[in-house]
């Protein structure tokens, strides 16, 4: 009877990190894209100082209108007039309805217009939104250094 030499044999398996390249630069891409469009979806405002909620929904679905100082429009990342909202609120209704679903939000500056935020309601209101909510800022504009 004749044994084998080294006792045990190493199993050499290719290992091949193709797919797993692909896959990283997929998330990478995927994270990169998502982080900018949640950038243009805030828009820099000086919000209204109140104790709020410190719950930070951000729901993707969500339709969220941006009141400017001068008391022009962002829908989404989109500016239009004031005049224009509710026929734009009414197109999207009618495109993508689960965005109707969820409270709207409304993100207005401290200084814009009141008779401007009353219009935005009204139209988001006339649209069919479900609930409203005001984004506020709860330090009063204070904000701690981060380390």
């Amino acid at each position: 009877m004749r044994f084998a030499a080294g006792g045990r044999r190493e199993r050499l398996l290719p290992l091949d990190m193709t797919p797993m390249i692909d896959i990283v630069f997929q998330l990478l891409i995927f994270f990169l894209t998502t982080t900018q469009l949640v950038r243009t979806a805030r828009e820099v405002l000086s919000l209204p100082a109140e104790s709020g909620s410190e719950e930070a929904r951000t729901g993707s679905g969500a339709v969220t209108v941006n009141l400017l100082a001068d008391g022009s429009v962002m829908l989404g990342d989109r500016p239009m007039a004031l005049e224009d909202l509710s026929a734009a609120l009414a197109a999207r209704r009618l495109d993508r309805p689960e965005d109707f679903e969820e409270a709207a939000l409304i993100r207005a500056d401290r200084t814009a217009p009141a008779e401007a935020l009353n219009q935005v309601v009204r139209s988001l209101r006339g649209a069919g939104a479900v609930g409203l909510r005001l984004a506020v800022d709860p330090a009063g504009g204070r904000r701690e250094a981060s380390p």
